[in-house]
């Protein structure tokens, strides 16, 4: 197994589904873990409203004191939408947007400028088969995304001199509670058949791949993004 002994992790967005399966194995790796959710109530985490400007400052504030620094980024907040362009409101376009890219920006510079000050650090964020591969009714999910893959890209060169790695984790269909909620057996028939490995994926191999770039074991990977999902992103036409 990987390590991250001694490693002090948030993870937004960490409440359930994907995120609960990182924190889960960030903990089995030995690190040390903060929850920062939109749901969270209590002091078991931090609630963070991640299109938020002072809630991010505020969580990442929070965040340093409880763990006395951080090494750790782990960006998996995000919501989507499920409506044909034709019916969207710019209302679900500005949500989407503030959420999933915005959100993505600010808690990256946020654990940027906090890593920088030690020189080293690690952010992996999590993206979506949906930015190269978007299906219907995810205009604005899907174009969330591709910015969210194409950031980390970017930000990947800008935090390389100040020693910070970053890089997403981009899924495709995972059998989280939510998915099982909203895909129709007649829908998840049909997106099985478009996926080589002939099955979806689970939130524990998510959070594998996210563990493993989190670690020193990827400590010459910056700037990837790594497609979890069976081989949906790469396949054409499958018998």
């Amino acid at each position: 197994m990987v390590s991250l002994v001694d490693k002090r992790v948030l993870v937004t967005g960490g409440l359930r589904g994907i995120g609960q399966a990182i924190v889960a194995r960030v903990k089995e790796a030995g690190g040390r873990v903060v929850v920062a959710d939109l749901q969270a109530n209590g002091d078991a985490a931090v609630r963070v409203d991640v299109s938020s400007e002072s809630s991010v400052i505020e969580m990442m504030t929070e965040v340093t004191r409880r763990l006395g620094g951080l090494d750790v980024l782990v960006h998996c907040a995000g919501v989507g939408v499920h409506k044909g362009l034709l019916e969207s409101e710019t209302t679900d376009w500005r949500r989407i947007i503030d959420v999933n890219l915005m959100g993505t920006f600010l808690c990256c510079r946020e654990a940027g400028r906090v890593m920088a000050a030690n020189k080293s650090g690690n952010i992996v964020v999590i993206a979506s088969s949906a930015a190269v591969r978007p299906g219907i009714n995810s205009t604005a999910y899907a174009a969330s995304k591709a910015g969210v893959t194409n950031f980390v890209r970017a930000a990947a060169i800008d935090l390389a001199p100040h020693g910070i790695r970053v890089n997403a984790v981009s899924p495709g269909p995972i059998d989280t509670e939510m998915v099982q909620k909203m895909h129709t057996p007649a829908y998840r028939a049909r997106f099985t058949g478009l996926i080589p490995q002939r099955r979806y994926g689970q939130p524990g191999e998510v959070a594998g791949a996210v563990v493993f770039l989190a670690s020193e074991e990827a400590s010459f990977i910056t700037g990837s993004v790594v497609a979890v999902d069976g081989g949906f992103t790469s396949s054409g036409v499958i018998g």
